[in-house]
Order: C-alpha cells, then sequence, then structure tokens
C-alpha cells in the first residue's frame, strides 16, 4: 500500500481513512473510541506496538480482517511514514542560506 503524503499520513489516520474509507471522527461514534484520545496518539505518534489491543480489535472488526492482519498492515504503514519522514528531514536539511 504506498503512503499518501497529506496531513494524516501516520498509520493510525491512514488506516482508518484510506483502509476504512471513514472519517476518524466516525469510527471513533462507530466503535466507542474518543476522537481525542486517537488524536493524541497521532500528535504524539505513537507506535503501532503501543497501541491498545481494545484498538486493534475495533479496527479489525471494521475492516473484516483479523487483528493480526491489521496489525501487520499497521506496521507497513508505519514503516512507511517513518521512511517519509527521515526523507523530508533530508531534504529540510539540504537548503542553503547565502
Amino acid at each position: 500500500m504506498s503512503l499518501k503524503n497529506y496531513v494524516y499520513s501516520h498509520p493510525v489516520n491512514v488506516f482508518i481513512i484510506g483502509r476504512l474509507g471513514l472519517s476518524v471522527e466516525v469510527f471513533c461514534e462507530l466503535y466507542g473510541f474518543k476522537q481525542g484520545t486517537l488524536s493524541s496518539w497521532v500528535t504524539r505518534e505513537k507506535t503501532v506496538a503501543s497501541l491498545p489491543i481494545e484498538f486493534l480489535h475495533g479496527l479489525s472488526l471494521a475492516s473484516g480482517e483479523t487483528m493480526d492482519q491489521v496489525y501487520d498492515c499497521l506496521c507497513v504503514l508505519e514503516q512507511e511514514y517513518i521512511e517519509y519522514k527521515i526523507a523530508n528531514e533530508l531534504r529540510k536539511r539540504k537548503k542553503y542560506i547565502q
């Protein structure tokens, strides 16, 4: 799955918006999560490994996939996100002031 480089590039948002086709708000309402909690995970760049099992279960129910499949997909998205951030950091550093 290719990473869409937009405001929602954190793995949690990419999965919910890109894979499920739902807004984060709708997902939270349907599966009983607080939108502020998910927002804080994204802001703090919480790793996939540290996400609560209840959240992975909700993603699994929403996607119709097993929790293993959801976790593996999130790990791939996380790796793409890390690579994207590294590439952007390198681009930012290449600016020279004359």
